[in-house]
Protein backbone atom coordinates (compact mmCIF):
# COMPACT_ATOMS: atom_id res chain seq x y z
CA UNK A 1 0.00 0.00 0.00
CA UNK A 2 2.75 2.64 0.78
CA UNK A 3 4.71 1.35 -2.33
CA UNK A 4 1.67 2.50 -4.10
CA UNK A 5 1.20 5.68 -2.51
CA UNK A 6 4.39 6.67 -3.22
CA UNK A 7 4.07 6.06 -6.54
CA UNK A 8 1.12 8.11 -7.15
CA UNK A 9 3.00 10.78 -5.62
CA UNK A 10 5.54 10.39 -8.11
CA UNK A 11 3.47 9.90 -11.20
CA UNK A 12 1.56 13.28 -9.97
CA UNK A 13 4.99 14.93 -9.30
CA UNK A 14 6.17 14.67 -12.81
CA UNK A 15 2.82 15.52 -14.35
CA UNK A 16 2.67 18.38 -12.72
CA UNK A 17 6.46 19.11 -13.58
CA UNK A 18 5.80 18.45 -17.44
CA UNK A 19 2.64 20.39 -17.28
CA UNK A 20 4.66 23.62 -15.84
CA UNK A 21 7.57 22.87 -18.17
CA UNK A 22 5.06 22.92 -21.47
CA UNK A 23 3.40 26.19 -20.01
CA UNK A 24 6.95 27.96 -19.34
CA UNK A 25 8.07 27.12 -23.22
CA UNK A 26 4.45 28.00 -24.75
CA UNK A 27 5.16 31.25 -22.48
CA UNK A 28 8.77 31.80 -24.06
CA UNK A 29 7.47 31.38 -27.51
CA UNK A 30 4.48 33.89 -26.90
CA UNK A 31 7.18 35.81 -25.72
CA UNK A 32 9.58 35.53 -28.85
CA UNK A 33 6.24 36.44 -30.84
CA UNK A 34 5.81 39.27 -29.70
CA UNK A 35 9.17 40.57 -29.71
CA UNK A 36 9.22 39.62 -33.85
CA UNK A 37 5.40 41.28 -34.11
CA UNK A 38 6.60 44.58 -31.93
CA UNK A 39 9.88 44.84 -34.07
CA UNK A 40 7.90 44.35 -37.55
CA UNK A 41 5.18 47.28 -36.19
CA UNK A 42 8.36 49.00 -35.44
CA UNK A 43 10.11 48.98 -39.27
CA UNK A 44 6.67 49.47 -40.94
CA UNK A 45 6.31 52.79 -38.74
CA UNK A 46 9.90 53.61 -40.32
CA UNK A 47 8.94 52.80 -43.35
CA UNK A 48 5.73 54.96 -43.41
CA UNK A 49 8.17 57.95 -41.95
CA UNK A 50 10.07 57.49 -44.32
CA UNK A 51 7.50 57.86 -46.98
CA UNK A 52 6.27 60.66 -45.21
CA UNK A 53 9.43 62.52 -45.00
CA UNK A 54 10.05 61.85 -48.88
CA UNK A 55 6.68 62.97 -49.89
CA UNK A 56 7.55 66.34 -47.93
CA UNK A 57 10.92 66.72 -49.64
CA UNK A 58 9.16 66.99 -53.02
CA UNK A 59 7.87 70.08 -54.17
CA UNK A 60 4.10 70.58 -54.41
CA UNK A 61 2.42 69.71 -58.05
CA UNK A 62 0.78 73.23 -58.81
Amino acid sequence: MKKTICICAVLLLVLVGGLWLLNHLRREQDLAELAAYKAQLRAQGADKAWERNRAGAEPPEA
